[in-house]
């Protein structure tokens, strides 16, 4: 794939006639949307179809009967632990659970992939407990937000550019992006840091407005109010 650059301090972008290959992850995607809850109350259906998940599930997520903000990547979350359960009695699943490593393969010392690692564990600890959520919401962020940046300047300032660089920044910048608009659900705010942030990043990666890429991104700024508004509440028991 060749990328060039455009020179100029802050305002450098990437830009290329072929972004074969870089894409947000389908499973981050699937539960970016509007419609992320549908998406795991889908997947959940699929699970419970199989004998004893509701009680694994409910140990699993020790003892709570529902979870709140089951939307965005509280949902996503939700899905990694349906889809252990799922694996474990021989389902078939999403593979939710492999998106960090279809992201960054087996690299070793990766910040970003580390950060979100981590944020994503703490979101399972902290299931039912909006406040440390919360907090741990606010932490992580900037210090994601700080090696985007570094892994950014490393492509465009020191000239380490390559797809593979380029699509863990795409996916982290995406994630990020999340973890803002989570934050802003839980506060109770309008969303408008995770507005920015898009648009920071849709601007900074990318400037051919007739990419995929570009219109993901685009729809996802334009849903942010929507989803900050959006919230929906896991129920365990099975409905059947």
């Amino acid at each position: 794939m060749f990328i060039t650059t455009h020179d100029g301090g802050p305002g450098r972008k990437f830009t290329s006639r072929s972004w074969q290959g870089i894409e947000i992850d389908s499973s981050l995607l699937s539960y970016s949307g509007l419609n992320s809850y549908d998406v795991l109350d889908s997947y959940r259906d699929q699970v419970f179809d199989v004998p004893g998940a509701v009680e694994k599930l409910g140990a699993a997520l020790a003892g709570f009967k529902a979870v709140p903000n089951a939307v965005g990547l509280g949902a996503l979350i939700i899905s990694f632990i349906l889809e252990a359960i799922g694996k474990s009695l021989g389902k078939q699943t999403m593979g939710t659970a492999e998106m960090l490593q279809r992201v960054f393969a087996e690299e070793k010392g990766n910040e970003v992939r580390d950060l979100m690692e981590e944020y994503l564990k703490r979101l399972r600890i902290n299931l039912g407990k909006p406040q440390l959520q919360l907090a741990e919401t606010r932490q992580i962020e900037i210090d994601l937000s700080a090696q985007l940046t570094r892994l950014k300047n490393s492509m465009l300032v020191d000239g380490h550019m390559d797809s593979r660089l380029l699509k863990q920044w795409v996916n982290g910048a995406a994630f990020h992006t999340q973890m803002l608009i989570h934050q802003a659900r839980l506060e109770g705010a309008d969303g408008s840091r995770a507005v920015r942030a898009a648009g920071v990043y849709q601007r900074a990666f990318i400037s051919d407005s007739s990419t995929l890429l570009w219109i993901v991104t685009r729809n996802l700024a334009a849903n942010i109010a929507t989803l900050v508004r959006q919230n929906a509440t896991f129920q365990i028991q099975n409905r059947h």
